[in-house]
Order: C-alpha cells, then structure tokens, then sequence
C-alpha cells in the first residue's frame, strides 16, 4: 500500500504543488519531510540537509541527520543535483531563514537562475508587513519585464497568492509580457479567483476552507478542482493547529464526498487529492 501511494504521489506532486514551486517527482521523500518539520530546530536540520544536496554532497548526509529528519538511513545520500537541484534550493528560500539568504547569496545568478528565484522567496519570506511584501513582489515584476520570465511569473504567482486585488493591473501586464496572449485569460481568471476566494474571510486558514465548500457546491469542474488543490498546497504552507485540522476536515469530506457521488466525473481527482493530503500531512 505505501508503495502504491509514493508512485501516486510521484505522479501527482508536481500537479498539486503550490504555484511556483518546482516539479520534481523524485523528491516525494523530501516534500514529506519538510512538510513534517514543526520547529524551528527541525528546520535548520533539514536546511543543512538540503544545502549539502545543492553543494553536491549529499554524500556527507550521515545517519545522525538522517535520524533529526525522520528519513531512513541512507535515503538522501543518492541525492544528486543535477536531478533534483532546482526544487532543493526553492526548498531552501521556503525556510525563509538568515541563513537561506546566506547560502543562496553565493550563486551566480546567471550560472544558476534557480538560485535568484530561491533567494526572492527567501528574502520574500523575511518582510513581515504583508503591504510592503506587496510592494516587493510589484517591484520585481517591474524590473525582470522581458529579462527574466521564470522570476516574473513567480512574482505574479506570490502577488495573487497574497490576494493582492490592488496588483491585478500590473499582473495584467506581466502575464501579457510573459506568455504573449497564450493562455493569458486563463492565467487572469485563476489569479482572480484566488484574490476573491482570500477576500471572504480575514482569517486565511477559514478562507481556504471556504474553497472546498464553493468547488463542491458551485464549481467542480477542472478550473474549480485547479482551485481546490492551490488551497490545499496553501494551507500546507501555514502548518498551523487550525490549518491542520482543516486539512483533515477537507480530506474526510472528499472522501465523503467521492462515495455519494460515484459517477462524478470528478472522482477521480477527489481521490488523488484525498490521497495527497494524507500522505504528504499524515494524522
């Protein structure tokens, strides 16, 4: 059964991840144990572990740390970043640590252009104030217009995330810039629907709950389902009581939901993302 749900899961993750998070199918193990991480000394065991992979020596990776990160002893050792290094270093700015800021600081941007992404998220992660985060994220459209795709459209990603309705202008224009008329409208809406379904409560965690009840009952079609996995990757991010109990909640209820409706043509994707959230945010 748990193999059944790692090959799962390596076929899923990369369409259930969150926004700008890079795909990576073999690195279930390592979603699942910063997913696990709780404290702040969990984290930095697992920052080391990640910076050893992206400095190409996962080698150094001994059982002792293996043990902090709830990995099987040997498991990370095989990690090679040529395979698995752009996921590895956004995994590092997700940590949001000085010390991320630190490690991403040295790469060259041009010789690794993942590791300027990462260090945006990083530096991103340590703003407090969500208005001059706001202001950040604008100022980095702005200025990797035409330069930089990939970091553009990750600013777009983090703005619409952050339910900034004011930006929607400027996302306009960048999502025009970026993909040049194709699949613009469709990129608009799905920002545009995360920015509405974060402005029906003030409480984060309560909005993204909502999602799950407004795709069942009003939407539950595949722009609806894109929906319901954005905020179910969002609320694995908050690691919170309250976030955590809603995750159970929306697991059950799909489940639920997935046995009264056996024809739904959706059940399919109910199932998986049931199955997701209890792999990867284990009771």
């Amino acid at each position: 059964m748990q193999v059944s749900r790692i090959i799962l899961l390596t076929v899923a993750l990369p369409a259930l991840a969150a926004g700008s998070e890079p795909a990576c199918p073999p690195c279930v193990l390592l979603d699942r144990m910063m997913s696990a991480a709780s404290s702040q000394a969990e984290i930095a065991a697992r920052l080391e572990a990640l910076e050893r992979i992206a400095d190409s020596h996962a080698e150094t990776i001994g059982a002792d740390l293996e043990k902090q990160m709830g990995a099987p002893t040997g498991a990370l050792s095989w990690y090679s970043p040529y395979t698995v290094r752009d996921y590895v270093l956004w995994r590092i700015g997700e940590t949001g640590l000085p010390e991320a800021v630190d490690f991403l600081t040295k790469f060259e941007p041009h010789d690794l252009p993942a590791a300027k992404r990462a260090l945006k998220n990083a530096t991103l992660k340590t703003i407090p104030d969500p208005q001059k985060k706001i202001e950040f994220l604008t100022n980095t459209l702005l200025e990797n217009r035409k330069r930089d795709a990939d970091l553009e459209h990750w600013g777009v990603d983090q703005l619409c995330d952050l339910g900034a309705s004011a930006a929607l202008p400027e996302i306009r224009r960048s999502l025009k810039s970026i993909l040049g008329g194709y699949g613009e409208e469709e990129e608009v809406r799905f920002c545009e629907a995360r920015i509405e379904a974060l402005s029906r409560d003030p409480d984060r965690v309560k909005a993204l709950g909502m999602v799950f009840n407004s795709v069942l009952a009003l939407d539950a079609t595949a722009d609806g389902m894109k929906l319901l996995k954005w905020a179910t990757g969002q609320l694995f991010l908050i690691r919170t009581p309250e976030a955590d109990a809603e995750l159970e909640r929306i697991a059950s209820n799909l489940d639920a939901q997935a046995k009264a409706f056996p024809a739904d043509p959706q059940l399919p994707e109910l199932l998986r993302q049931a199955e997701y959230i209890r792999v990867i945010h284990p009771k």
